[in-house]
Protein backbone atom coordinates (compact mmCIF):
# COMPACT_ATOMS: atom_id res chain seq x y z
CA UNK A 1 0.00 0.00 0.00
CA UNK A 2 2.82 2.41 0.85
CA UNK A 3 4.49 1.65 -2.47
CA UNK A 4 1.33 2.55 -4.38
CA UNK A 5 0.97 5.80 -2.42
CA UNK A 6 4.60 6.71 -3.09
CA UNK A 7 4.21 5.93 -6.79
CA UNK A 8 1.06 8.04 -7.08
CA UNK A 9 2.76 10.88 -5.25
CA UNK A 10 5.83 10.75 -7.52
CA UNK A 11 3.71 10.64 -10.67
CA UNK A 12 1.59 13.56 -9.45
CA UNK A 13 4.68 15.60 -8.57
CA UNK A 14 6.25 14.88 -11.97
CA UNK A 15 3.07 15.94 -13.76
CA UNK A 16 2.98 19.22 -11.85
CA UNK A 17 6.66 19.94 -12.54
CA UNK A 18 6.42 19.22 -16.26
CA UNK A 19 3.02 20.87 -16.78
CA UNK A 20 4.74 24.19 -17.50
CA UNK A 21 5.99 22.87 -20.83
CA UNK A 22 2.59 21.58 -21.81
CA UNK A 23 0.70 24.70 -20.77
CA UNK A 24 3.16 27.30 -22.03
CA UNK A 25 1.44 30.42 -23.31
CA UNK A 26 0.70 30.53 -27.02
CA UNK A 27 1.72 33.96 -28.28
CA UNK A 28 0.79 33.31 -31.92
CA UNK A 29 -2.76 34.54 -31.32
CA UNK A 30 -1.54 37.98 -30.18
CA UNK A 31 -1.27 40.88 -32.61
CA UNK A 32 2.14 42.34 -33.32
CA UNK A 33 1.13 45.50 -31.46
CA UNK A 34 0.13 43.43 -28.40
CA UNK A 35 3.44 41.56 -28.48
CA UNK A 36 5.32 44.83 -28.81
CA UNK A 37 3.53 46.20 -25.75
CA UNK A 38 4.46 43.05 -23.79
CA UNK A 39 8.18 43.49 -24.42
CA UNK A 40 10.06 44.01 -21.18
CA UNK A 41 7.14 42.91 -19.01
CA UNK A 42 7.78 39.16 -18.73
CA UNK A 43 10.15 39.28 -15.76
CA UNK A 44 7.85 37.13 -13.61
CA UNK A 45 7.03 34.68 -16.40
CA UNK A 46 8.48 31.19 -16.52
CA UNK A 47 11.57 30.52 -18.61
CA UNK A 48 9.45 28.51 -21.04
CA UNK A 49 7.00 31.38 -21.43
CA UNK A 50 9.81 33.87 -22.06
CA UNK A 51 11.32 31.51 -24.65
CA UNK A 52 7.95 31.12 -26.38
CA UNK A 53 7.53 34.90 -26.45
CA UNK A 54 11.07 35.40 -27.79
CA UNK A 55 10.57 32.82 -30.55
CA UNK A 56 7.26 34.36 -31.62
CA UNK A 57 8.66 37.92 -31.55
CA UNK A 58 11.78 36.98 -33.53
CA UNK A 59 9.61 35.18 -36.07
CA UNK A 60 7.47 38.28 -36.48
CA UNK A 61 10.51 40.55 -36.82
CA UNK A 62 12.04 38.33 -39.52
CA UNK A 63 8.85 38.61 -41.60
CA UNK A 64 8.54 42.42 -41.33
CA UNK A 65 9.36 44.96 -43.97
CA UNK A 66 12.28 47.29 -43.19
CA UNK A 67 9.79 50.06 -42.34
CA UNK A 68 7.89 47.84 -39.90
CA UNK A 69 11.14 46.63 -38.36
CA UNK A 70 12.24 50.23 -37.77
CA UNK A 71 8.90 50.92 -36.09
CA UNK A 72 9.12 47.98 -33.68
CA UNK A 73 12.84 47.58 -33.02
CA UNK A 74 14.61 49.21 -30.10
CA UNK A 75 13.43 49.84 -26.58
CA UNK A 76 10.14 51.21 -25.37
CA UNK A 77 9.12 54.54 -26.84
CA UNK A 78 9.74 56.91 -23.93
CA UNK A 79 10.37 59.99 -25.98
CA UNK A 80 13.66 61.73 -26.57
CA UNK A 81 15.32 61.62 -23.15
CA UNK A 82 18.89 62.02 -24.37
CA UNK A 83 20.63 64.86 -22.55
CA UNK A 84 17.40 65.69 -20.77
CA UNK A 85 18.04 67.81 -17.70
CA UNK A 86 21.69 68.41 -18.51
CA UNK A 87 21.43 71.58 -20.56
CA UNK A 88 23.16 72.14 -23.85
CA UNK A 89 26.78 71.40 -24.71
CA UNK A 90 27.51 75.12 -24.43
CA UNK A 91 26.00 75.24 -20.93
CA UNK A 92 28.08 72.27 -19.76
CA UNK A 93 31.40 73.72 -20.80
CA UNK A 94 30.93 77.34 -19.81
CA UNK A 95 31.91 77.90 -16.20
CA UNK A 96 32.19 81.61 -15.67
CA UNK A 97 32.94 82.34 -19.34
CA UNK A 98 29.86 84.34 -20.24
Amino acid sequence: MKTITKTVFIITAACILFAGNVFAKDFSSYSTEELNNMRGTLWDASAEERDEFRQEWQGRISEMTPEERQQYMGGPKLGNTRNQGYGTQKDRGSKGNA
